[in-house]
């Protein structure tokens, strides 16, 4: 039979002072509990009803000392023990209660005891026999009243069981027996009193036990139920019928529903209410029934609502002990991340200034793109784009109206489109669109749309700016099939058009791949084309048309390779312009020109200036001054003997360098020109801002005049403004004697051009330095000879 525990063992596994304190509490709490009224009143007629049997056979004034004392200590005093303990108990320790009750069990023991010594009959009889079972009744429930302390039990016992276990020994003969087996009974009694005390003992602590796990339970409880509440995700909890178990405020919140609609309506209510309120129902009944089917499957989706709110939706199993008891659904709201996603990846795929998709999307869509085309038998045209003249805006306007300016051509770019096709911003002034067609002849029709479309100009501010853009094309499969392939026949194409002229369109063509590996051929033999002496200048002279004779001298480059022959200009100083190194060619080129013209002077020929092209690279560093003032001296030139030619362009980049730099030069005496007049910004308001002695008349309004008649009228406002602010008119590419009478009559300066002569080598200069222009006009036979 297993061991019960001892009261030792409880005392010995209390925790703390204050666990045992709570124990002693709790058990004198039982005895004042099982101290009930009824049982004093019980208690009251036993004694009565013993004093009755006890009347006619014991000493009646015994008997009456004893019943009031009994009636007076044992249950009066008790009783008002009682009414007090309940008034009061919680002003006074444990122990105080303890203590008094302990007295009043002494009072009752006593009591019980004095009867079996004085009043109990010797006699054997009827009364002797009823008041033993009296006694041992009374014993009997004292079990139940003091058992829950020992000690109290004992103390009473020892008061009123042990008198009459020794009045059975004193009888004698077969009372000897009883007197055994009262106290065998005693033994039981105690054991059983003892027992009881420890099983209480272990139900007060397992109470106690309970109560803490409970209120702990109750604060994880009101804890959990205070995260679920506050939490921003939406909590549902259902069981294996799909009835709804718990749901937070803000699952109410997602999905519009009360505490109230939840209670009243069904599962399929609820659900057919929730579907509208999504942007795709039949995907979330078709899911729902899917995990429905299988509650054993962790779940996870994403939930459009028709507002525009986003949500991901998380279910696992609801077990208990391993068994599926129903489902837990959480809510998130990933509105705001998914918008962030949406934005991050538009940014990495779009451009920040116009909003179209950029050069990291253009490849994969041109993958995409190939692929339909081949899908469906479709010709593919890659437009490579570029805006004409861009820096010379941008950097005349400002940055700010550069962009202004690529946000525009963007929008017209998008508006020129059909709906299959797709424009794409390559990177600075760049633009790629791609164009599916049936028929490649489709495409000229296509190109001259979109130049048509960017003919009306941008307004930036108080400026009106027209747009020419340079394109190239590409067409799959007939240039490429691989995107790399299609983007660089295109760039190449592109790269032709703007060389031809600018605001026109190429298509490619095999010989534009030969023209990239001659640019390559090129660069490579231009790093050593100076210190192989492969450049020599020529010189060609401009004529003044009120002396008739050679006024000035305009230094042209020539580049003469042993095995590529002869190259233009046109061909290696826009690729030394693009590599850096244009700055020292620029500097050989100023050096042998001062270097010759003091040959010159030095053979006694006629002093007259020269006149010499500097690229914008050159004239923008702010050292270039005083390398031209080092160049002067190292030649002993005067400086009044040196023009500086710069293209309009040049001039309108970069202002405030360039009109510092400028007037450094006007300080040394050197005058400067503007080249190719009419073809850059197209503007006579900034002509007063800076210091110019001359303007030359680009060659393409020469060319057509005076024949065209649209021609004339801006020859003739150039020369007129050119009179009004005092500078020299040069025009350029005068090869008719009628480009030399029209302009004759409009009092141009100077000309330049084949009528007079070719640019000549130095050495052929003295041969022509004193022919006039009639000489050469009557060589020619175009005018009579005197």
């Amino acid at each position: 039979m297993k061991k019960r525990p001892s009261y030792k063992y409880f005392l010995s596994n209390f925790n703390s002072h204050l666990l045992y304190e709570k124990i002693r509490d709790e058990q004198v709490q039982f005895l004042y509990k099982q101290l009930s009224y009824f049982i004093l009143i019980a208690e009251c007629l036993a004694v009565s009803g013993l004093g009755v049997t006890l009347w006619n056979i014991s000493n009646r004034s015994l008997i009456t000392i004893w019943l009031l004392y009994m009636y007076l200590t044992s249950e009066i005093g008790r009783g008002i023990l009682l009414i007090f303990y309940y008034k009061n108990k919680k002003n006074f320790s444990y122990q105080f209660w303890l203590n008094w009750f302990c007295f009043g069990v002494f009072c009752s023991g006593l009591g019980w005891g004095f009867v079996s010594l004085f009043l109990l009959p010797n006699k054997e009889g009827i009364h002797q026999i009823i008041t033993i079972m009296i006694l041992f009744g009374i014993f009997t429930e004292s079990n139940n009243l003091y058992s829950p302390v020992f000690g109290v039990y004992a103390f009473f016992l020892s008061l009123a069981f042990l008198p009459l276990t020794t009045w059975l020994f004193l009888q004698g003969n077969l009372y000897n027996l009883l007197g055994l087996l009262s106290l065998l009974y005693l033994w039981v009694v105690l054991s059983a009193a003892y027992n009881h005390r420890n099983l209480l003992l272990t139900s007060l602590d397992q109470n106690d036990k309970i109560k803490a796990k409970s209120k702990e339970l109750k604060n994880s409880l009101a804890i959990t139920k205070a995260i679920l509440e506050s939490t921003d995700d939406g909590i549902l909890v259902v069981n294996s019928d799909n009835r709804i178990e718990y749901y937070n405020q803000r699952f109410l919140e997602i999905w519009q529903f009360t505490p109230e609609f939840i209670q009243t309506h069904t599962h399929d209510d609820t659900v057919a209410k929730a579907v509208k309120q999504l942007e795709d129902p039949d995907y979330f009944r078709n899911r729902l029934e899917y995990i429905t089917q299988h509650p054993h499957l962790d779940s996870f989706d994403e939930l459009n609502f028709v507002n525009g709110k986003r949500f991901e939706r998380y279910g696992k199993p609801h077990k208990l002990e391993n068994k599926i008891i129903g489902r837990v659904w959480t809510f998130h709201e990933i509105t705001e991340r998914k918008e962030m996603e949406e934005k991050l990846i538009f940014q990495a795929t779009h451009d920040d200034l116009t909003g179209l998709p950029n050069r990291a999307q253009l490849t994969k869509s041109l993958y995409q793109e190939i692929k339909y085309a081949k899908r469906f038998n479709f010709y593919l045209a890659v437009l490579f784009i570029d805006l004409d003249n861009f820096k010379s805006i941008n950097d005349n306007l400002g940055h700010e109206a550069g962009d202004v300016l690529l946000r525009q051509v963007a929008k017209k770019l998008v508006l020129s489109l059909r709906e299959t096709d797709t424009v794409f911003r390559f990177g600075g002034d760049e633009f790629v669109i791609f164009c599916l067609v049936q028929r490649s002849d489709e495409i000229p029709g296509l190109v001259q749309y979109i130049h048509h479309c960017l003919l009306n100009p941008v307004k930036i501010g108080l400026n009106n700016v027209f747009i020419t853009v340079s394109m190239g094309i590409s067409i799959y499969p007939k240039h490429g099939k691989l995107p790399s392939s299609l983007l660089k026949k295109a760039d190449l194409a592109m790269y032709w058009a703007k060389k031809q002229g600018r605001n026109s369109y190429a298509i490619y063509r095999k010989e534009f791949s030969k023209d990239s590996k001659r640019r390559l051929a090129l660069l490579s033999q231009l790093h050593l084309a100076i210190e192989k002496k492969q450049f020599y200048l020529v010189y060609q002279p401009i004529i003044n048309l009120n002396t008739r004779k050679i006024c000035s001298l305009e230094v042209l480059l020539r580049w003469d390779h042993p095995k590529m022959g002869h190259i233009s200009p046109s061909e290696f100083i826009p690729l030394a312009e693009e590599n850096g190194l244009i700055t020292q060619i620029g500097e050989w080129v100023l050096t042998e020109a001062c270097k010759q013209a003091k040959i010159w002077q030095k053979k006694g020929l006629k002093f007259m200036p020269i006149a010499v092209n500097v690229s914008g690279i050159q004239i923008s560093n702010p050292t270039f001054p005083y390398t031209l003032e080092y160049i002067l001296k190292e030649n002993n030139l005067d400086p009044k003997y040196l023009i500086i030619e710069l293209t309009e362009s040049t001039l309108m980049a970069n202002q405030e360098n360039i009109l510092t730099t400028l007037d450094q030069l006007r300080k040394m005496n050197i005058q400067i020109s503007i080249d190719d007049f009419g073809t850059g910004y197209s503007s006579f308001a900034y002509l007063k801002d800076f210091s110019i002695d001359k303007i030359k008349i680009d060659k393409i309004f020469i060319r057509d005049c005076p024949n065209k008649a649209n021609c004339n009228p801006i020859i003739k406002a150039i020369v007129a403004m050119g009179k009004n602010l005092n500078l020299i008119i040069v025009a350029e590419g005068v090869e008719t004697i009628e480009q030399l009478n029209f302009l004759t009559t409009l009092h141009c300066n100077e000309i330049q051009g084949f009528l007079y002569s070719q640019p000549l080598t130095a050495e052929k200069i003295p041969q022509i330095i004193n022919i006039d222009l009639d000489t050469i006009l009557k060589k020619k036979g175009l005018i009579n000879k005197q």
